[in-house]
Order: structure tokens, then C-alpha cells, then sequence
């Protein structure tokens, strides 16, 4: 660590086995607060590389408590970050991909910049997150749809977490939580919070191996594929990263209100999602539908936008999203 310790200090980028080395050294009883703070802070000040964050996400998949998934499965997680209290969109995109026939492995956590994270907002709607890790797995094979809750897949945050905590700035962990999935998903839509980030997690994520992912922020702040802006795309596909820029209008939105889709609680958030689901239309249901053919693209379902805006719309008015947010209440609650 000292030698990690120099290199930062002098502004030297890190190579994947040192991040890796070192984030697994801070996930570890033998970790110390004053050093494991300097190499975050340093690491944070110099800016984190590619190589450095995939090393680092490497040593926390190796921490996670996983489960098993198909290969096709997706994952629609973001980094967070924006400061900016929507409903839990991603969440509801998850639902309704999983109901148009996309594998879902939703990670997620309770918030700590949000009115609303992904695990709270579930936790209103009815559903069970506090089910442990075999539970989950059982829900992913059942409903075609499961959430992994962070913390309890995450052990080893325990030794990183009160220093996190202390540190009180935003570290390479802020980052993690996306590129960490316990069911190893290779597709992904994820969004980050601002331009530059669509391609430094997008050649992240290629770096790890995975096949099909979607990163994304929107002119607006959100962390989302949005209908109030522009969202700044890149993607992953075939092992080639393409850039691009989606405007609603052009895929047949009307331009959104962002007061419509923010809140101020978790109850609140279950409350649009619910709407959503019965078909009430407004600005949140076209950011969760276009979020939504994100989903499917990585998924495999669809080739494009349109199609999956499509799609998406069909599955809510079909009433199977709203089945799909039933049978996963009820299957949590099971033997509960």
C-alpha cells in the first residue's frame, strides 16, 4: 500500500492488479482506516482510470455474496449521484422489462443522496427485499425477476463502509455499485451522472467482458435516459462502442416536465410507478417506457429505440407489467 500510496501521490495512474489488490485490501479486516483514507482520497483526487475502476470492481465482485443467472440476463442499475429526487425509474423500467420477456437481476440500495432509492421504493410497493441470497436466486428463477439488495450481498462492505462514511467525499465506490451486479449480468443500461462518464463506464464495462450495455445521462441531470432533454448514449455492442445522442422528439415524445417526475418519499415514487403500471400517462410514463426499450436493447428483445418504445408501451397497456409487479410481491412474501 505504501508503494500505491507514492505512485498516487505522483499522480501515477495504477495498473488493474494494483486497484485490485488494493480495493480487496480495503474490503478486509486487516484494512486500517488512516491508510485505506489516503489511498481513497488520493485515488479520487487523481481521477480513476479505466483500468483502475475495472481492477477495482473486479475485487468487489470477488467480495459479493452472488447468485446464478442466465446468461441474457440484464441489469438496469445506476450510479446515482445526480442529487436530483426522481421516482425510481429505473426500478419501474426493470419491472416492465422483465415483463415484455427480459431476464432481470435489479441491484440496488437504499439512498443516501435520493428521497427514494431503488430498495425503498420497493419496499412501499409491497415488496419483500429483505429475503436472503438463496431466496433470491429462487425469486430470479420463478418470476423472471429478482432484486438484489447491496447490502446484503456486499459482506465486505462492512469494513469499507465506516471509513466511506468518515471520509464524507465521493470515492471510486460511488461508481462500483452498477459494475457489481451479484448475478454477473453482461447487458446492462446504466446511467451516470454526466457526459463524460457514458464512455469511461462504457469502456469499463468492456473491459470486464460484458456483451450488451446502454450508459446514459440526460441533458437535464438525470442519471436516466429522459424525455426533458437530450440523453447522451454511449453503447456496447459486438464488442464496438458507438456515441450518439437521443432527442425525444424525435422518437415521438412530448417534450417533459422534470416537476412532474420528481418526488419527496419512497411512498410517493411506489405511487407513479403504480399509476404507471395502470396506464396513467404523463411525463413519467414516457421516461419509464423509453427507459424501458433501453432495457430491452441490452436484453436482446429488440434491435432499436422504436421498436422497444413499442414494446414497451404494449407490455404496460397489456396489463403484464402490472402482473409482473404482483407475482413479485407475492413470491417475496412467501414463507416470509
Amino acid at each position: 500500500m505504501k508503494q500505491l500510496l507514492e505512485k498516487l501521490l505522483n499522480k501515477e495512474n495504477l495498473h488493474f492488479e494494483e486497484a485490485h489488490t488494493a480495493i480487496l485490501w480495503i474490503m478486509s479486516e486487516e484494512a486500517t482506516p488512516v491508510t485505506a483514507t489516503a489511498f481513497l482520497s488520493l485515488l479520487q483526487s487523481k481521477g480513476a482510470t479505466v483500468e483502475e475502476i475495472a481492477g477495482a470492481a473486479t475485487a468487489m465482485r470477488e467480495r459479493s455474496e452472488t447468485i446464478s443467472a442466465p446468461q441474457n440476463s440484464i441489469d438496469t442499475c445506476s450510479t446515482g449521484g445526480n442529487g436530483i429526487s426522481t421516482f425510481n425509474i429505473s426500478t419501474c423500467a426493470a419491472l416492465i422489462a422483465s415483463a415484455a420477456g427480459a431476464t432481470v437481476v435489479k441491484h440496488g440500495n437504499k439512498t443516501n443522496t435520493r428521497k427514494s432509492g431503488s430498495a425503498e421504493a420497493l419496499q412501499a410497493l409491497g415488496v419483500n427485499i429483505e429475503i436472503d441470497v438463496a431466496k433470491v436466486g429462487q425469486t430470479l428463477e420463478k418470476v423472471g425477476l429478482c432484486f438484489c439488495y447491496a447490502i446484503k450481498h456486499h459482506p465486505a462492505m462492512r469494513f469499507a463502509g465506516p471509513i466511506r462514511k468518515e471520509l464524507a467525499i465521493p470515492t471510486i465506490f460511488n461508481v462500483l455499485g452498477p459494475l457489481t451486479n451479484p448475478g454477473g449480468v453482461l447487458n446492462q443500461l446504466l446511467g451516470v451522472p454526466s457526459k463524460q462518464w457514458t464512455t469511461t463506464m462504457a469502456e469499463v464495462l468492456q473491459r470486464l467482458g460484458s456483451e450488451r450495455a446502454v450508459v446514459v445521462h440526460g441533458a437535464d441531470g438525470l442519471c436516466e435516459l429522459t424525455t426533458t432533454a437530450d440523453t447522451y448514449v454511449t453503447e456496447l455492442r459486438e464488442g464496438t462502442l458507438r456515441e450518439y445522442t437521443l432527442r425525444p422528439q424525435e422518437l415521438g415524445f412530448a417534450q417533459g416536465n422534470l416537476a412532474e417526475i420528481q418526488i419527496s418519499s419512497p411512498q410517493e415514487s411506489a405511487t407513479i410507478i403504480q399509476n404507471i403500471l395502470e396506464g396513467v400517462g404523463g411525463t413519467a410514463r414516457d421516461v419509464a417506457v423509453l427507459n424501458t426499450a433501453g432495457a430491452l436493447i441490452v436484453a436482446g428483445i429488440v434491435d432499436d429505440f422504436q421498436s422497444g418504445i413499442q414494446k414497451a408501451i404494449e407490455t404496460i397497456d397489456s396489463g403484464k407489467a402490472k402482473k409482473k409487479l404482483a407475482d413479485l410481491i407475492e413470491y417475496t412474501k412467501e414463507g416470509s
